[in-house]
C-alpha cells in the first residue's frame, strides 16, 4: 500500500485556509469580544465599588500581568465577600485589559495549552448564570452584590446590570466556541504536521509502515525522535492517522475532517466567491464594532494623561496661584485655562509644527469617545441609533472616527515627549509612558482602516454587478 499524497495535499490546502480566517476573522472576533467582556466587567466593578459593594484591590497598581492568569477560586465567608470579590474582579479584569490590548490572538500563539488556559479563564465567572443559587462560589458573590445594587435604584442602573451581563454571557459563548474550533484545528494541524515531518524524512519506510497499522504506528515512532525532536507525542493522534490511512472507513473519515476544516460564513462578512450576497450594511456595523474596541484603550491613555498634567501643572502653581485659585472657586469664578504648546511631527512630510493643547478640553474629548466607543462595545444606545442610519452616514461615521483617531495619536505622541522634556528633572521619574498604549490605538486604527477598505472594495463590486445586470 502507497501512502495517498493527493489527500494530503488536501489537508495543506484546507488547513492553510482555515489558518488565515482564524488569523483574520475569528480570532479577530475573538479579541473584539474580549474587549465587550472587559467594557462590561470594568462598568460592573465601577458600579459595585461606587456603592461600597465591593473593596478595590489595594495591590492592584502593583500586580503586572503579562499573561494569562486564572483568578483564586478557593472558598470564603459571605461577610468576606467585599474584600475578597473585589481583589478577585480586580484580577479578572486585568487579565481581560491584558487580553483586550496587549495579548496577539492568532494560531501560532495560542497551542494547546493557551487554549485550555484561556477556557479555564472564561469560566472563572459563570455569566450564563449569575445567580445566588450559583454553584461557583465567585459567580455566587457576585449575583449577590448585583442584587444589592439594584435594590432602590433608578431603573437605567438595574438596567446597565442586567445589560452588562447579558453582553458578558454572549461574549464568553463566541469566544468559547471559536476557542474550542481552534482546538480541533490544532489537532489537525499537528496531524498534517506528522505527516509532511515524518513521511517525508529519508529514513521513514513507506513500505514496510503502509502494510498493516502495527507497521505504520511502530514506524512513526521510531523516525519521531529523529524528525520532531522534543516535540510531544500524541498516541491518540497518531492512531487517528492510521485510521485515516489504513482503516475500512478511510474515506469516510477524511472527508469528514476536511468537512470540519471548511470555513463557515462569519458574522463580519461573507466569503469572497458569495460577493454578490453579501450584506455591506453588516460590514459596516462589524467594522464600527471593531472602532468601538478603541474606547478601552483611550480610556487607559485618559488616566495616564491625566496624571501627567497633574505632574506638569504641579511645578507650575506658586502659593499665590493657589491662594488665587481657591478665592475663584469660593466665589464661583471659572478657573483659568491650561494650555500647553507642543510639538508635532507630520507622518507625510515630516514638517514639525506647534499645537497648544488646552488640557481639559481634551480630556473631555478624550472622555467623550470612550462613552460612544464603550456604549457602541455594549451595544448599547449609541449602537442601536447607528444600526437605523442608511450605510453613506455610517461609513462617514467611520471615516470621520479614524480620522480624529488619528489626530488624538499625533496629539498624545507629542504629549508624551512634551512631557519627557517640559517636565522638571526631579518629577519625570512620575510621568507615565504611553508607547505601549499608543502602539495598540495605531493597530487598532489600522484594523478599522482594514475593514472600511474591504468594505469599499465589496460595495464597488456589488454596484459593477448591478451595472452589468447580475443581481
Amino acid at each position: 500500500m502507497e501512502y495517498n499524497t493527493q489527500f494530503k495535499e488536501q489537508l495543506e490546502i484546507a488547513i492553510n485556509n482555515k489558518q488565515e480566517w482564524f488569523n483574520s476573522e475569528a480570532l479577530v472576533e475573538v479579541l473584539n469580544q474580549y474587549r465587550v467582556l472587559s467594557s462590561c466587567v470594568r462598568n460592573i466593578y465601577d458600579l459595585l465599588k461606587k456603592r461600597s459593594l465591593l473593596n478595590p484591590d489595594p495591590y492592584r497598581a502593583d500586580k503586572q500581568i503579562t499573561d494569562i492568569i486564572i483568578p483564586d477560586k478557593e472558598p470564603f465567608l459571605d461577610n468576606e465577600i467585599p474584600n475578597i470579590l473585589g481583589i478577585r474582579l480586580s484580577d479578572y479584569y486585568s487579565v481581560l485589559d491584558y487580553l483586550s490590548n496587549y495579548f496577539r490572538f492568532s494560531v501560532d500563539s495560542l497551542p494547546a495549552a493557551k487554549i485550555k488556559k484561556l477556557l479555564e479563564f472564561n469560566s472563572f465567572i459563570d455569566w450564563s448564570n449569575v445567580s445566588p443559587s450559583s454553584t461557583k462560589l465567585n459567580t455566587r458573590a457576585l449575583a449577590m452584590q448585583l442584587a444589592n445594587a439594584k435594590v432602590n435604584a433608578p431603573a437605567i442602573v438595574s438596567g446597565m446590570i442586567s445589560d452588562c451581563v447579558s453582553k458578558s454571557e454572549e461574549a464568553v459563548e463566541i469566544i468559547n466556541k471559536t476557542l474550542q474550533d481552534l482546538s480541533v484545528f490544532q489537532k489537525e494541524r499537528y496531524k498534517l504536521n506528522l505527516r509532511q515531518d515524518l513521511f517525508s524524512h529519508p529514513d521513514f519506510n513507506q513500505q514496510i509502515a503502509f502494510t498493516t497499522p502495527d507497521s505504520e504506528f511502530s514506524e512513526i515512532k521510531r523516525i519521531y525522535p529523529m524528525a520532531m525532536g522534543k516535540k510531544p507525542f500524541y498516541k491518540d493522534l497518531v492512531n487517528e492517522i492510521i485510521l485515516e490511512d489504513q482503516s475500512s472507513d478511510k474515506e469516510k473519515l477524511r472527508e469528514s475532517i476536511l468537512k470540519k476544516l471548511e470555513i463557515p460564513l462569519s458574522r463580519e462578512k461573507k466569503i469572497n466567491s458569495k460577493i454578490k450576497e453579501s450584506n455591506t450594511k453588516q460590514m459596516l456595523l462589524s467594522t464600527v464594532m471593531t472602532l468601538s474596541g478603541i474606547g478601552s484603550i483611550l480610556e487607559q491613555l485618559k488616566v495616564k494623561l491625566s496624571d501627567n498634567f497633574n505632574v506638569y501643572y504641579s511645578n507650575k502653581v506658586s502659593f499665590s496661584k493657589k491662594f488665587a485659585e481657591f478665592i475663584k472657586k469660593l466665589f464661583h469664578i471659572p478657573p483659568a485655562e491650561k494650555i500647553c504648546t507642543i510639538k508635532i511631527i507630520e507622518a507625510k512630510t515630516g514638517i514639525i509644527r506647534e499645537q497648544k493643547v488646552n488640557t481639559n478640553d481634551f480630556l473631555a474629548e478624550i472622555g467623550q469617545k470612550v462613552r460612544v466607543y464603550n456604549g457602541i462595545a455594549n451595544q448599547g444606545l449609541e449602537f442601536q441609533k447607528l444600526t437605523k442610519y442608511p450605510e453613506e452616514m455610517i461609513f462617514n461615521f467611520v471615516t470621520k472616527q479614524i480620522a480624529e483617531c488619528q489626530t488624538l495619536f499625533s496629539t498624545i505622541n507629542g504629549l508624551d515627549s512634551f512631557f519627557k522634556t517640559e517636565v522638571d528633572t526631579l518629577n519625570r521619574p512620575k510621568i507615565k509612558g504611553v508607547q505601549i498604549e499608543l502602539s495598540a490605538l495605531r493597530n487598532a486604527i489600522i484594523s478599522v482602516q482594514k475593514k472600511r477598505s474591504e468594505y469599499q472594495s465589496t460595495k464597488e463590486e456589488k454596484e459593477q454587478l448591478s451595472i452589468l445586470g447580475i443581481k
